[in-house]
């Protein structure tokens, strides 16, 4: 897959010209630097590509990154943010595939349906998780994927799509959300999401608002959540786009029921948690490598992570 920038000071100019780019371009600096670009950038150990997958009679958008070296590699299915116009897969999230892929993964993302320049309109009643879980079925198709292993990651919308395919499916050994929403009925933001998203990402939203949202709101189905998904919930204490409310609130639905848990709240952290994510990176690779890359591998003899330079 074909990089568009050449090096990492080209790519943060460009990120700094854009509207509001320069605080962007002081958190992806941060982030990321000249040596962890130019090493993902060089594709000498991952293998990445764009790829289209059929599901629902859809032609569906999205990412393959995985480790070059032969191998037998656990799956991760990465669920983005945003929505409609909004919902996209941005180049930091590439580079972190890129992260997972040296780590010892094999991680497919999908541009949900009506998203990206995938076929359909955009459904986030059930088609974006529909399309997430539909990766799965092609897992296989990738050299080195362990469909038998395999991890869900969400941010923000995301999480949602995560929430519920880990109510839908037993195929997940564990997941982590970040920012995600869990209850739209309570939303803040409803307002906005009533006139600008959800009337034209819902079908039947304008026939029964109420029961729309409580079907998209994991608050309201945690109880359905496969047992053995083991779930990290990361959530900044500051965000002002997803109140940390909705993940504090499902994690009470979830000791109630039982489910396996883990919540941190970072305080003072951003919706993006951008100044805390060298140590959500932290625990994100503890709960995946723990639950999904060595889970049932004896001691002795789990594999070192591609990325130990």
């Amino acid at each position: 897959m074909d990089f568009r920038f050449s090096s990492r000071e080209e790519w943060l100019d460009f990120i700094a010209s854009k509207r509001g780019g320069e605080e962007a371009r002081a958190i992806y600096a941060a982030m990321f630097t000249d040596a962890d670009f130019d090493r993902w950038a060089s594709g000498t150990s991952v293998v990445a590509e764009k790829i289209s997958y059929q599901n629902d009679g859809l032609t569906i958008n999205g990412f393959a990154v995985r480790p070059a070296a032969p191998g037998r590699y656990p799956v991760i299915i990465y669920n983005h943010g945003g929505a409609m116009q909004w919902g996209r897969i941005i180049f930091p999230e590439i580079l972190e595939f890129h992260r997972l892929a040296r780590r010892g993964y094999v991680v497919l993302a999908s541009y949900y349906r009506g998203e990206g320049g995938s076929d359909g309109e955009p459904d986030m009643g059930g088609g974006d998780v529909s399309d997430s879980l539909a990766l799965l079925d092609i897992a296989g198709s990738f050299a080195g994927a362990d469909t038998s292993r395999v991890g869900m990651i969400g941010f923000s919308r995301g999480g949602g799509v995560t929430y519920g395919a880990v109510a839908c499916s037993d195929r997940v050994d564990a997941a982590v959300t970040i920012g995600a929403p869990a209850d739209h009925l309570t939303s803040a933001r409803r307002d906005e999401f009533d006139e600008h998203v959800y009337p034209h990402a819902i079908r039947g939203y304008s026939e029964d608002k109420t029961a729309s949202l409580r079907a998209i709101s994991a608050l309201h189905y945690a109880q359905h959540f496969h047992g053995d998904t083991a779930m990290l919930i990361v959530h900044g204490g500051a965000d002002n786009r997803v109140p940390p409310t909705d993940s504090l609130n499902l994690a009470s639905r979830l000791q109630d029921a039982g489910q396996p848990y883990r919540l941190k709240i970072y305080e003072g952290g951003s919706h993006g948690l951008f100044e805390n994510y060298g140590d959500v990176r932290m625990e994100i690779d503890r709960w995946m490598d723990q639950y999904v890359r060595d889970r049932d591998t004896a001691p002795g003899n789990v594999p070192p992570p591609l990325d130990v330079d």
